[in-house]
């Protein structure tokens, strides 16, 4: 039985995409890691009491 050697323990070139917290793939990149940084947000839910109380202050 071969085993399958860790990728991240095998010395090999690692490569990330950092979704959200852009200081994590910063701090990666300080490493010398390939770092792609995605800019996601949760998707904005309607609530319309909220939208009603910002048409009040808008």
């Amino acid at each position: 039985m071969s085993e399958n050697p860790n990728p991240l323990l095998s010395g090999a070139p690692i490569h990330i995409a950092n979704v959200g917290i852009e200081l994590i793939g910063e701090n990666l990149e300080r490493q010398d890691v390939k770092v792609v940084q995605v800019r996601w947000h949760p998707p904005v839910r309607h609530d319309e009491e909220l939208t009603a109380l910002l048409d009040t202050l808008l």
